[in-house]
């Protein structure tokens, strides 16, 4: 290729290649000004909108507070659910409710299209349409969070509760807000302030055209009061467009392509994903509903749970950028033409001197050392004739330069001798080494035997543990064992050692039933990688192929981390003497308890009839003491009963007479038996069969006991105005009936829960909620329930509530109709 293309090229690529820094400048750095620049102008219009939709939400509830405050519908109200009052005028109140408010309300205002009146159960009472008496919203609330019909039920004065843009199919095609409020007597208490009434005022409102008119309204229009130089900037874009998608990703308002919102058009983009499910807002590019690349932002309204989204189209937002961008294209095109063009015939003109100088440079080659190269210009072709000329002078000098290589060349042997005796000094540096390194080895020889002393008194102080040591990898592979838990295991150590610990042991409950593995304490660990502790409440024994009694111990299994990966350090102690001491003590409890009933009956009969008078009239403070004696006898000879009861189980004494037992009819029948308590606090006690009967055969009074037991814990533990409820389903399997107790009252610390079924225990808060209590009742229920084959466990969260659940074993015991 000559140097006249070469050059040409060169320049011509070098326009090429700044023309491609001009668009990617512009491309990159241009367009991301421009994106800020429209980004700041969507979240002018963003933080507008919100404005404008918390405007209208604070509209809905001041009307709403306005309807609830009026004194007709006031009285109406109290009417309506006064449990008091005559069935004849409770249907005149409904009828006139309907026609007030269609009359003298709904009439003026036409985007309220249903008023409905709710009892303390969210059961519509009386509504503007009949049809709707007897429908239950509570029901809708918990399935569809249609309302807040919970959360107005249980409201002050002046507290209104908004759910934004639901679809029900039942009430409309459209979307539409709940507003809901709680009513109010027209009277006033003693100390002047309001009285509840148990009813909710629940509006349904369709006015998301009216939303959507607000919120558009301003692209399109910009009044003399509006300040804002951004907001301007946006009102002209034809591609702009507001709208919003509630909880369920419906969009609810009319955009430029969806206008018919009955049709339910979900809306999947990222804007309304990340503010649905992470209630994260969005300002970024990304593709709108349609699949085309928009740049927009988004604001979350989690308390209604909308999302507001403002966008436009990207090819609008950066057509003039594109348009220069095209622009710069075609002016570089033409500048590389023009550069091309002029280069080509600026080195072709300069070229011809040098074509001169390879002219002569041939005639060199052959011999001719007589021509020279005509000088006829001073650049660098001019240079390059001057130089060959000086080239042939030079000739002569040739043998000089010779010489002055000879010298060279002895300068370089000089160099060679140096670096020979670095050399020498570098292998002087490396025998060093090589003693440095023999005593780093004596050094570590000594640090082995120091290693294997230190070996030897831990394996000392592991052999003079009192308590059985096993160590063993993820395997169950036993891999150190100490002579304690040697002879608890009732084997050599030498014959333990690599051997799978599963197949050396088996584990006990009450020394009844072997434990299946998964239930092992050592499988709790691996699980959890957390410590596990059993003590004498888990009853625990071990046997061996040697061992065929039941020893009772206690574990203490601890993670152990090594290069093959989890293992684990298992502490067995020997417990047959704590157990008999238990069983001592549990054996003077039951003789102690029998002793006592004698006379506490005694005590209370005597006190009753004192409190009867039937031996003679009682004066006032007499009665008062009389009655302290009467109830601290009750307490106690419930106490000892209980106490009785849990022996009785421990002992296996304990009469069982399995009878069919409906769990529907014999749960109804102690919540009846507790009506008073529940009353007396203003309790819910509710019992929630399934659709299908459930019969199981059960000892009655066993049964009994438990239910009664969970029963009043949940009355004590729960505040006034809470909810207790019982529930119960036959597991897929068909094998057990699973039972539960559920309630919102004060739950059981963290801290507290693994302490729970023991005896005598009672929560901190517990305790000082109600000061009285043995701690028993728990621990009862779980013997009992265990023995009948059941679990027992317990979910809870401090200051939310409990909920207890137990199984009933299903072979052989239940049927289904």
């Amino acid at each position: 290729m000559q140097i006249k293309t070469k050059v040409t090229l060169f320049f011509g690529g070098l326009m090429i290649f700044l023309a491609i820094l001009m668009v990617a400048y512009l491309q990159f750095f241009v367009r991301g000004s421009f994106r800020q620049e429209v980004m700041s102008n969507l979240h002018v219009a963003k933080e507008k909108n919100v404005g404008i939709y918390a405007a209208f939400v604070d509209g809905l509830k001041i009307h709403t507070l306005n309807w609830s405050s009026d004194d007709q519908l006031k009285k109406l109200s109290q009417t309506i659910v006064d449990p008091a009052g005559s069935s004849v005028s409770r249907q005149k109140a409904v009828n006139d409710f309907r026609s007030y408010l269609r009359e003298k309300k709904m009439k003026y205002n036409p985007e309220v299209i249903i008023v409905d009146l709710l009892d303390q159960n969210g059961i519509v009472v009386a509504s503007t349409e009949l049809n709707r008496i007897g429908t239950d919203e509570h029901q809708e609330e918990v399935e569809h969070q249609a309302h807040y019909f919970s959360k107005a039920i249980t409201a002050g004065l002046g507290e209104v509760f908004v759910r934004a843009a639901i679809f029900e199919e039942d009430e409309g095609p459209d979307p539409m807000f709940h507003v809901a409020t709680r009513m109010f007597r027209t009277d006033l208490d003693e100390n002047g302030g309001s009285v509840p009434v148990q009813a909710v005022l629940l509006v349904h409102v369709v006015s998301l055209e009216k939303v959507s008119g607000f919120l558009s309204e301003h692209h399109h229009e910009v009044t003399e009061t509006d300040e804002s130089e951004e907001y301007a900037n946006i009102r002209n874009f034809e591609t702009m467009e507001t709208y919003l998608v509630n909880k369920d990703g419906f969009v609810v308002t009319p955009t430029r392509f969806i206008t018919d919102m009955r049709a339910k058009k979900r809306i999947a983009t990222e804007p309304v994903g990340e503010c649905l499910m992470n209630n994260k807002e969005v300002a970024k590019e990304y593709l709108d509903y349609r699949g085309v690349p928009v740049i927009g932002v988004s604001a979350c309204v989690a308390s209604d749970g909308l999302v507001i989204i403002n966008e436009m189209e990207t090819t609008e937002a950066y057509a003039i950028l594109d348009e220069l961008i095209l622009n710069t294209v075609k002016a570089g095109g033409g500048a590389f033409l023009v550069v091309v063009l002029v280069v080509f015939l600026a080195v072709r003109r300069m070229m011809r001197d040098l074509y001169a100088v390879t002219y002569a440079a041939r005639w060199v080659t052959l011999g001719n050392y007589l021509d020279r190269v005509m000088v006829t210009s001073k650049d660098e072709i001019g240079h390059l004739a001057s130089t060959f000329n000086m080239m042939l002078d030079k000739i002569e000098s040739s043998q000089k330069e010779v010489k002055r290589s000879e010298e060279h060349l002895r300068s370089d042997a000089t160099e060679l001798e140096k670096t020979l005796k670095e050399r020498e000094e570098e292998k002087t540096f490396l025998e060093q080494s090589k003693r440095a390194i023999q005593n780093l080895l004596e050094d570590a020889e000594e640090t082995k035997v120091d290693l294997a002393k230190e070996s030897t008194r831990l394996q000392t102080i592991i052999s003079s543990i009192g308590d059985g040591l096993i160590l063993i990898d993820g395997k169950y592979r036993i891999e150190l064992v100490n002579p304690k838990a040697a002879e608890l295991l009732a084997t050599e150590g030498i014959d333990l050692m690599g051997a799978d610990l599963r197949a050396v042991m088996k584990v006990l409950k009450n020394k009844k039933g072997e434990l299946p593995l998964a239930e092992w304490p050592t499988e709790e660990m691996f699980m959890t990688k957390q410590i596990v502790v059993t003590d004498l409440d888990d009853e625990l024994s071990i046997t061996t192929e040697k061992r065929t009694e039941g020893l009772p111990v206690a574990f203490s299994i601890a993670p152990l981390e090594g290069d093959r990966g989890i293992g684990a350090v298992i502490i067995i102690r020997d417990v047959t003497e704590d157990r008999a001491l238990d069983d001592a003590k549990s054996g003077f409890i039951s003789v102690a308890s029998h002793q006592l009933r004698t006379p506490l009956t005694t005590i209370r009969w005597y006190s009753e009839m004192l409190l009867s008078e039937d031996v003679g009239t009682v004066s006032g403070p007499q009665r008062d003491f009389l009655e302290e004696i009467h109830g601290g006898a009750e307490r106690l000879y419930q106490t000892i009963d209980l106490l009785l009861g849990i022996s009785r189980v421990e002992s296996g004494k304990i009469k069982s007479e399995p009878v069919p037992v409906n769990l529907a009819l014999f749960s109804e029948e102690i919540a009846h038996e507790l009506a008073p308590q529940v009353q007396e606090k203003k309790l819910s006690l509710q019992i929630l069969p399934p659709e299908s009967q459930v019969v199981v055969m059960l000892d009655m009074l066993t049964l009994r006991q438990v239910i009664l037991n969970l029963f009043s814990n949940a009355i004590r533990y729960t505040s006034e105005n809470g909810v207790i409820e019982a529930r119960w389903f036959v597991s897929e399997d068909g094998k057990e009936v699973t039972y539960s107790v559920h309630d919102n009252g004060i739950g059981i610390p963290e801290a507290q829960k693994s302490r729970i079924f023991s005896k005598f225990f009672r929560a901190e808060n517990a305790l000082e909620k109600v000061p009285d209590g043995s701690g028993l009742g728990l621990a009862l229920v779980k013997e009992l329930i265990e023995a009948w084959g059941g679990k027992v466990w317990f979910e809870s969260v401090e200051g939310q509530g409990t909920t207890f659940l137990f199984t009933i074993p299903l072979e052989g015991r239940t049927r289904e109709y």
